[in-house]
């Protein structure tokens, strides 16, 4: 089973911990530092249901959610980021 889900991009940067749908409700999941666009996470047995008991695996992939708007301010803010790196 499979997953998509979207990064802010300071969470694939920082780390942190997101909550995933799964069958069951939610899960959570710990994002590392440094997670990359399209990298993929799996959450043992928590997908579907197999033919011989138990459940298969969720596969969460993630996608960084690049602002399409930013304000003058958010803007000058990414350009001292993308000068320092």
């Amino acid at each position: 089973m499979l997953h998509e889900h979207e990064l802010k991009p300071w969470v694939g940067v920082l780390g942190g911990e997101v909550r995933v749908p799964t069958l069951e409700g939610s899960a959570k999941l710990k994002i590392p530092a440094g997670t990359q666009n399209g990298q993929r996470f799996r959450l043992k047995q928590r997908g579907l249901p197999q033919a011989g008991g138990g459940r298969g695996d969720l596969y969460v992939v993630i996608g960084i959610d690049v602002p399409t708007d930013v304000t003058a301010e958010q803007r000058k803010l990414w350009e001292g980021l993308a000068e320092l790196g």
